[in-house]
C-alpha cells in the first residue's frame, strides 16, 4: 500500500479537473499561496471538494507547510459536507493519528460513513479493521463482504479477497 495523502491526492483529482489544483509543475510560491488562500475561501463557503483539496496540499507540503493538523481539520470539513473520500481519510488519520490521537472505534465510524455513502477505499479500509480486529471485533464473514464492496474499483480489495482464500 502507498501512503493515504497520495491515495487521497488521487481520489481527489479523479473528480476535478487538473488545473483546479494550482500544484501543476512550473507553478510559483506566489501561484501557490493564492491557491492555497483560494481553496481555504472556498472550503470556506462549504465547498466539500475544495475542502478535500486543501487538505491534501497541508498533508503533503504543496505551497504551504506540511500540518497535519490542518490536513485533517480540512478533511473533516470535507466530510463533514458530504465528501466520502474525505470521511475515508479521516479515518485513515483517526487509524494512523496522523494529526489527532489515534482511535481505532472512531477510524471505524468514518470508514463505515464513506463505505455507507459510495466510498469503495472506506469499504476496503472497513474489511480491514474486521479482518484484523482494529477498532472492532474481528469478523471473517464482515471482511469478505466489504473487501467486495471494495473490490468494484479498488485492485487492493481484489487482492485481499483473493489472499483471503476468496475470488472477488
Amino acid at each position: 500500500m502507498f501512503p493515504v495523502h497520495q491515495l487521497a491526492v488521487w481520489l481527489l483529482m479523479a473528480s476535478i479537473p487538473v488545473m483546479a489544483c494550482g500544484c501543476c509543475a512550473g507553478s510559483s510560491p506566489k501561484r501557490e499561496a493564492e491557491e492555497t488562500a483560494r481553496l481555504q475561501k472556498s472550503c470556506d463557503a462549504s465547498h466539500a471538494k475544495d475542502c478535500g483539496l486543501l487538505g491534501v496540499r497541508y498533508a503533503n507540503g504543496l505551497g504551504v507547510p506540511k500540518d497535519m493538523a490542518r490536513a485533517y481539520a480540512a478533511y473533516q470539513r470535507a466530510c463533514d459536507l458530504g465528501d466520502m473520500p474525505g470521511c475515508s481519510v479521516v479515518g485513515y488519520d483517526f487509524e494512523a493519528g496522523q494529526g489527532v490521537p489515534r482511535d481505532l472505534v472512531r477510524a471505524v465510524s468514518f470508514y463505515k460513513k464513506a463505505c455507507d455513502g459510495g466510498d469503495d477505499w472506506g469499504c476496503t479500509s472497513l474489511g480491514e479493521m474486521y479482518e484484523k480486529g482494529k477498532g472492532v471485533p474481528f469478523d471473517r464473514a464482515a471482511a469478505i463482504r466489504l473487501y467486495r464492496q471494495g473490490c468494484r474499483s479498488s485492485q487492493g480489495a481484489c487482492d485481499d479477497l483473493r489472499r483471503m482464500g476468496e475470488t472477488p
